[in-house]
């Protein structure tokens, strides 16, 4: 089977991903990454990198590559490299710490649910993993990968009438969907998006 042809499932298995640490030759300061390209990584981390990453790589350093991982193995470690140099107080220039997705891998829901058991509570995931989280509610996932954290309020059932009383209390849809999130998903899982937006367009114009 060729990999224009792989399935989601076989993709997820494929050995194609490598972990890699940038660290400071006096060990106090790394960033851990995941990549299918380490080489055009480091590259792209040299040129548009963060302050913090591109101090560490223009000083006296060393590289670490553990390679051939599938990438909910490569996550794993990740996770766990960077939790290891907290403990040993290594200050890290990881802008969120095993939150981010990476920019060469796709956030299939393997992935986005991997991310998503390293936070406790929805809004950590949010604002720590923000292309985990938009890949969530892109795809209809929010509830499925979110099922084990904490949550202010348990989402309730959505039925087209519950959903359009919601959306009656907000004035446009980016309102609906950044007031209440698992409404707006469930509407989305629905397909009821565009019939939700002309009832707030006609909402504002009654006003």
């Amino acid at each position: 089977m060729d990999g224009n042809h792989l399935t989601r499932e076989s993709r997820w298995d494929v050995r194609s991903h490598s972990v890699y640490v940038i660290r400071s030759k006096d060990r106090k300061n790394a960033y851990v990454g995941i990549s299918i390209a380490v080489d055009e990584r480091l590259m792209k981390h040299r040129l548009i990198g963060t302050e913090a990453v591109r101090k560490i790589l223009a000083s006296s350093h060393v590289v670490d590559v553990s390679n051939r991982m599938t990438p909910a193995r490569a996550m794993k470690l990740e996770a766990a490299l960077i939790k290891r140099f907290q403990k040993q107080g290594v200050k890290l220039a990881n802008a969120a710490p095993a939150g981010g997705m990476g920019t060469c891998v796709s956030p299939t829901f393997e992935i986005v649910t991997e991310r998503a058991k390293n936070y406790e509570c929805l809004s950590a995931f949010k604002s720590q993993a923000p292309a985990a989280y938009r890949a969530a509610v892109k795809n209809g996932w929010l509830d499925q990968v979110c099922a084990h954290m904490r949550r202010k309020n348990s989402p309730r059932k959505w039925t087209v009438e519950a959903l359009e009383e919601e959306v009656s209390k907000y004035s446009s849809m980016m309102e609906f969907r950044k007031k209440n999130m698992y409404a707006y998903e469930a509407a989305q899982k629905r397909g009821l998006l565009s019939r939700l937006s002309r009832m707030c367009d006609n909402l504002s114009y009654s006003d």
